[in-house]
């Protein structure tokens, strides 16, 4: 028995046979062309095929799964392979060397893949993996080398690469993976938490100890450790084989809660809602007992569009189709923000130091009312197939409100006037993401049907804590008790108006804080339809007691390290 020592950056355990790959990819054959002009034709049209993927697999990603945040990977991906830099780059090597496209974009992306390495900054070092990870997929392209890499396997694998990339995630085969192992990599890369969000388990920096592992041999992983054993003896597979029991049995201990109400033992009833980025996802979040849709993010219809910005009926049929799959249940629309991604559908935005400091939703509106207008009246279109709410981001006055209202007065008034039926119950509500919004709950909730918390930014915010740095992952590692007495505030201040209230974000699906918000009577939880099931067992296993005990370990503290 060989036993080796990582870093567990996914949890769970696994037993397959390992499946080693090659420390050095090969590059793409260098050769001279005669037309560069056709070249950078072939190089563009393989980008934006790439682009393409990218964005489908975002969409893949969040099906097969995993939470938004991690299915964010390849969006960035695509980013990346709009930067100008990046495109003139590769442009440059066709027409003035004459250089073949698939050679062209492997030079440019192994070039800005060093410079990024040697940036100091946590964030923009990661995107180093990410610029290789996307050129690949390029060059693959051009050279008609996409593959299975595992297509002659026949058994389960333990998956070994020196880097863990986002694309090994998504694009091998499930039924035969069934963990990963890295030499290098971090439990903080995009692969890690796109593993992570998906359940399977992963062990990284392995370091030189990964030049010693054998392929092709019975290996066992254990993702809660970072433990890697080879040729184990019968005591270890024993013992394995318990912890993957223990795993199965939890797994159908929350499939059994799918369908049962979500209320405490003392009859707090708190309904789980499911966020979302595509139309299909809420098929699947029903089906996971989400009583309704909190978030239907609209970014991604928006990045998947053939256009920069998708035409009305694109985005009305897609509205329709999540009432129709919610099934009678609501589904909260958000307006367009965008984040990082927000450059690619409003291109006159242009750099900003830090994107989460600078333009979002209500402000991007304003600047492009046009694009607000046909994202309000597609919403209208659809509210007659169910109960369709309009949900407002990074609000921070009552003017950024009043503003949106009007808009939703002209687009209903055009579309009455062409005859369109828009549902009579249609509904108004913000997200409260900023402590501006926050210590004005009161005069807000007065505009509104119902309010949002997004925990996310309004610990961004609070924290000082930038969600994208590395630097900065102990501000997220527990949830923060000032983060959570300010939603007991937002609470509190919404219930005077009468106004509902849903948590959204990584808090919402934390089992540690069902009591907490159960005693502070929040409505509803929203959260990626995975983490619905387990978020349900722990609501309705909670007393009046143990929720008020919760409450008080977490309004005592400065950190919740364990509730």
């Amino acid at each position: 028995m060989i036993t080796f020592q990582g870093i567990g950056a996914s949890f769970g355990v696994a037993d397959g046979t390992l499946f080693l790959v090659a420390s050095k990819e090969k590059e793409p054959k260098r050769y001279e062309v005669n037309n560069p002009k056709d070249e950078w034709k072939r190089a563009n049209d393989a980008i934006e095929k790439a682009k393409s993927e990218l964005f489908a697999m975002h969409n893949e990603a969040l099906v097969q799964g995993a939470d938004e945040d991690a299915a964010n990977v390849f969006d960035i991906q695509a980013m990346m392979l709009s930067d100008p830099d990046f495109l003139e780059t590769i442009k440059a090597l066709i027409e003035t060397d004459k250089l073949c496209a698939e050679y062209a974009v492997h030079k440019t992306s192994i070039s800005f893949s060093e410079q990024l390495k040697l940036i100091d900054d946590d964030y923009m070092q990661k995107r180093a993996d990410d610029v290789l990870d996307a050129s690949k997929r390029v060059c693959d392209i051009l050279t008609k080398s996409q593959s299975d890499m595992l297509r002659h396997v026949k058994t389960r694998v333990v998956f070994a690469v020196d880097t863990l990339l986002p694309s090994h995630v998504m694009l091998l085969d499930k039924s035969k993976v069934c963990a990963f192992i890295a030499k290098h990599s971090s439990p903080g890369c995009h692969a890690a938490i796109l593993a992570r969000s998906m359940g399977l388990p992963v062990v990284c920096a392995l370091g030189a100890d990964f030049d010693k592992l054998i392929p092709d041999i019975r290996t066992l992983v254990d993702g809660d450790t970072g433990g890697v054993v080879q040729s184990p003896d019968v005591h270890t597979v024993s013992e394995f084989a318990a912890k993957m029991l223990n795993q199965v049995k939890a797994d159908h201990s929350l499939g059994s809660v799918r369908g049962l109400p979500c209320v405490t033992l003392g009859g707090n009833v708190i309904k789980l809602e499911a966020n979302i980025s595509m139309p299909s996802e809420a098929k699947k979040a029903m089906a996971n007992g989400a009583e309704g849709v909190g978030l239907f993010r609209s970014e991604l219809l928006y990045l998947t569009s053939p256009d920069a910005v998708p035409a009305e009926d694109a985005l009305y049929e897609a509205y329709r189709d999540a009432l129709l799959a919610a099934n009678k249940h609501h589904v909260y629309v958000r307006l367009l923000d965008g984040d990082e991604n927000k450059h690619l559908f409003y291109p006159d935005t242009g750099y900003e130091e830090n994107p989460a400091l600078g333009m979002h939703a209500v402000a991007l509106a304003q600047r492009h009312p046009d694009v607000l207008l046909t994202q309000l009246r597609a919403m209208m279109r659809a509210s007659v197939y169910g109960e369709l709410g309009i949900l407002v981001p990074m609000v921070t006055s009552v003017d950024e409100i009043r503003f949106i209202k009007e808009y939703i007065n002209t687009a209903h008034a055009q579309l009455i006037k062409e005859s369109y039926a828009v549902a009579a119950n249609l509904q108004l509500g913000i997200i409260i993401e900023t402590p501006a919004a926050a210590m004005i709950t009161d005069i807000l909730a007065s505009e509104v049907d119902f309010i949002t918390i997004g925990t996310n930014d309004l610990t961004q915010y609070m924290l000082a804590a930038d969600r994208q740095s590395d630097l900065m992952t102990n501000a997220y590692a527990a949830p923060s008790a000032a983060v959570l007495r300010m939603v007991a505030h937002i609470v509190s201040a919404a219930k005077v108006e009468c106004v509902p209230v849903s948590v959204c974000g990584e808090y919402a699906s934390m089992p540690q804080l069902a009591g907490y918000f159960a005693h502070i009577e929040v409505d509803a939880l929203s959260m990626s339809p995975s983490k619905i099931p387990a978020m349900k067992k722990a609501i309705r296993a909670l007393d009046a007691r143990m929720c008020k005990e919760e409450y008080e370990k977490a309004v005592q503290a400065s950190v919740i390290t364990k509730l």
